[in-house]
Order: C-alpha cells, then structure tokens, then sequence
C-alpha cells in the first residue's frame, strides 16, 4: 500500500517552480506538468471563494455570421478545442466569461467594426472557485502559499497573443488540477454558504490580461455552468471605439428568447417588454450597466 503524500516543503516547492520555469513548453509533457503542479498544493492551505446568486457573468464571442443557435453561446465542443488554452488542454473544454461587459469585449482582442455578441449569464445557484492570486493573503499567511501563488499568478498574468498555444501549457495544467472533479470540499459545519460545496470545485478565478484595468476572467467547467448559471440574454453589438479600458459600442440587436435552442433576436437594441398590464418592476442602474428586475428580484429578460 501506498503511504499517504506528505505536505510539500518550501524547499521542495522552491526547487519544482526553478524546474517549471526553466521548461521548454513545446516539448513539455502536460501529464509531467499535472503532476508537479499536483505536488505544489499537497498539504498547501488553499482558500478559494463563493460566487453568490444573482451575479452576473459575461461570456464574449466573435463571428463572422450571425449566431443563431444556443449552442453557439457556451462553453465550445470538444472537436473546437485544438491547442492549449489559458485554462484547459486539447478536447477539454472550459467556460470562459468576464466579470463585466468591457472585460469580455477585451478579452476578445475586439478591434473598432468588429461585430461581437456578449452573452449574460445569471448565477441562480452559488458555486467555489478558486482563485488566484489565492484569496484572503495575508503578512501571516503560510510561506509555501506566499510562494506557490507568486509563481501561480506570474503565469497567469503572463500575455500570450495567441488563442491556442503550447505557451499555455503551465497555466492549463495549474487550472486543471485546481478545479478537478476529485478537488471535492467538505462545508464546516458553520459555513455560511453550505450549498455551494455540493458542487465540488469546478471554476477558477484569476485577472485578466487584455483589460488594462483591474478586472476578473473566469474559467468554469462546462458541468456548473449547467447546474449553476441561467443564459438571462444576449446582444450584439459592433465595435465603434476602443482603447484605455474603455468600449464604446452601437447595439445592433438583443435576445431574452431561446426557444428550440435557437436564439430569438428582436431585430432592436437593448429594450425590455413588459408582458402583463400592471407588472411592477425596479429598474437599478448597475455598475454593468441597467438591470430591471421583478417584485421577487428574478431578472426581466431584455427583448
């Protein structure tokens, strides 16, 4: 039998990190790579966070011709996934969104006449995620944590100005063995969000590299995107500006209807319709732009 793994040491960590970074990645083996990074979190005290009902996440996309199916909006198939990405290898594919409109559009290298369509998922049953850099560090923190997430987050941060690429290997096999179906929690018994341990681990936070601003890139696993997250609409808009963080943007059309799994554009910019005479509704302006929601605080599909 064999004996149980004992928690990484310093020097040991120190030692794999001098190794991963001195790797040429084209000719890096990906499973060599799980395991090192698997060693890297054995006994480290990770610390990851909720995302909470009601949230809102934006998921971008570039087409030549006008999406029409509801397919064309989540996570890619398996056949499209060629090369590495940031956080998945070949054939495995991930869910990537933004924690705001502007974030998804740059994460699209999106330039001035491009035609995008920006999807807006609503959280309706909360989730974990890990994040990096890991979440709550502190002058106290364990040093081989301090350590480990210094080499997590340079990779992260790293840019790479390709969307398939080997460069990515690293980065792939960190959000791997982060969210891996067997990377399961068990709540405390005082946990104040004990519902968001039933679905394992499954997504990685971590910030993004096109924005020019502080903003926050997600990565899910296609499984809690489908147990976790409600399609509420999407747009299409084309590109009119660009630059400093900031999108300006001509809506071109808007869909809150998915029926048959095709996408039921309106042919208008962004409106609502209110369907019953009398409905009462509140509409807030939201850092992410106008949210109109009902007497019970579900969103109003826009359309």
């Amino acid at each position: 039998m064999k004996g149980k793994l004992q928690p990484i040491s310093s020097f040991e960590a120190r030692s794999i990190i001098t190794s991963m970074n001195r790797l040429n990645l084209d000719d890096a083996d990906y499973d060599h790579l799980l395991r090192r990074v698997n060693r890297l979190i054995t006994g480290v005290p990770l610390a990851g966070t909720v995302i909470k009902p009601r949230t809102r996440l934006y998921r971008g996309r570039k087409c030549r011709t006008k999406l029409m199916q509801l397919s064309d909006l989540g996570a890619p198939p398996v056949t499209a996934v060629v090369n590495f990405q940031r956080c998945n290898p070949p054939n495995d594919p991930m869910f990537y969104c933004a924690t705001h409109q502007a974030t998804a559009c740059y994460e699209l290298n999106a330039a001035v006449g491009e035609i995008v369509y920006i999807s807006c998922w609503h959280v309706k049953n909360e989730f974990l995620t890990q994040v990096i850099p890991p979440d709550r560090m502190s002058k106290s923190t364990d040093s081989r944590l301090a350590m480990i997430a210094t080499f997590f987050e340079t990779k992260f941060s790293q840019p790479i100005h390709e969307t398939f690429s080997s460069q990515y290997k690293i980065t792939s096999a960190i959000a791997d063995r982060l969210t891996a179906k067997e990377f399961n929690l068990t709540a405390p018994t005082d946990a104040p969000n004990r519902e968001a341990y039933l679905h394992g681990v499954g997504c990685l936070l971590y910030p993004s590299v096109a924005y020019p601003k502080e903003a926050e890139c997600l990565a899910i696993r296609p499984r809690i995107v489908e147990s976790c997250l409600e399609l509420a609409y999407v747009e299409e808009w084309q590109v009119t500006a660009i630059g400093a963080g900031e999108v300006s943007i001509q809506r071109l059309d808007v869909s809150g209807s998915f029926e048959n799994g095709e996408i039921g554009w309106t042919g208008k910019p962004l409106h609502w319709t209110l369907k019953e005479a009398g409905q009462l509704v509140t509409a807030t302006a939201e850092p992410d732009g106008w949210v109109l929601r009902n007497e019970d605080g579900t969103l109003v599909r826009p359309g």
